[in-house]
């Protein structure tokens, strides 16, 4: 798969899916991962890693519809970033 401005290592990839349940690479920018908890992080893989990154809640632990939770939210992002949705690693809570 090729992601246009990639900014992170192999590496630093593999470090963060290290230990999840859920990993899923969306529109060839985004990575999302769940560790089996309440919690979601994605990250924008053209952004240094300190940046482009949001956690979130799920609302459930069974991992069909944690997936459609992260998909629903890249869906969202329209294939760009909105400054105030993948900026710094702000939290939002999605119930």
């Amino acid at each position: 798969m090729y992601i246009p401005n990639l900014k992170w290592s192999a590496e630093s990839v593999l470090e963060a899916v290290d230990e999840s349940e859920l990993v899923l690479v969306l529109e060839s920018q985004y990575l999302g991962v769940w560790f089996g908890d309440y919690t979601v992080a994605v990250y924008d893989l053209t952004q240094p890693e300190a940046q482009g990154y949001v956690e979130f809640q799920v609302s459930s632990k069974e991992v069909y519809i944690v997936q459609l939770e992260i998909e629903e939210y890249v869906e969202t992002l329209n294939g760009e970033i909105p400054e105030e949705d993948l900026t710094g690693g702000r939290t939002y809570v999605i119930l």
